[in-house]
């Protein structure tokens, strides 16, 4: 069962996570839901689902679902930034808007050059002449983190550290998709204390898939691998041996 983010793990007594709760939970006027986004998706066939032959996240996992951001028609991808500009609600011009390459750094680029902000980005390996961040200098600088999709938070988290290793602060990020909003809010508050927001999320497929014939009992299956993704990828491995 989804839970409310009202029951997310917040401190009592801190009044920076509080105040950031309301920002996470308030949905911006004008913000399209979750659902209406996945239909859009849905219909330009960027969620992909795939039990026999799963995909292979960044972070080595085999999961059966996948959603690509990088190929949309341009009408999808112009609409996506208005949702992400309400959703991101980025008011202090001195933020540098930041995106984790190769797809994040896509949206984030985009994101900087319709609000007029400085951009950066964080290199997926380092480059020992230039380090992990590509763009303005981000030291001693508040940082906002866009991400095209998040599976575990892994390599969003490591984007992290990274910019903080710099002096820059990060203040929050920002995802198109994620598997589980209620997981990636956890990891977020407890591992780095930002809020994060996503405009879609796997249950919000549900529908659409549905409305274009994925059977009911593919789409559990498709739910239990985003529950457990490393038991899935287990079971999964231990099936195929060799693959």
């Amino acid at each position: 069962m989804l839970l409310s983010t009202n029951a997310l793990p917040y401190k009592k007594n801190d009044g920076v996570l509080k105040k950031r709760r309301v920002a996470v939970t308030q949905r911006p006027r004008g913000l399209r839901t979750g659902v209406e986004i996945a239909e859009v998706l849905a219909e330009a066939g960027a969620f992909k689902i795939n039990l026999e032959v799963p995909f292979t996240h960044t972070s080595g996992l085999r999961a059966p679902a996948y959603l690509n951001c990088r190929n949309l028609p341009d009408a999808v991808r112009r609409d996506l930034l208005k949702d992400l500009m309400l959703l991101s609600n980025l008011r202090d011009r001195r933020t540098v808007v930041v995106g984790v390459q190769n797809g994040g750094a896509i949206w984030s680029k985009a994101l900087a050059e319709q609000l007029g902000r400085d951009h950066a980005s964080v290199r997926k390996e380092v480059k020992l002449d230039e380090g992990w961040i590509e763009g303005v200098d981000v030291s001693d600088r508040d940082a906002f983190l866009i991400e095209d999709v998040c599976n575990s938070g892994g390599s969003t988290g490591k984007a992290i550290r990274h910019l903080e290793a710099v002096g820059a602060r990060v203040i929050g990020c920002c995802a198109l998709f994620a598997y589980s909003k209620v997981d990636m809010y956890r990891f977020f508050n407890e591992r780095f204390g930002i809020p994060f927001r996503c405009l879609a999320e796997l249950f919000d497929f549900g529908g659409p898939m549905a409305r274009r014939g994925l059977p009911e009992e593919e789409w559990d299956k498709v739910l239990a691998g985003a529950s457990n993704p490393q038991a899935w990828h287990d079971t999964w491995v231990a099936a195929h041996p060799g693959s």
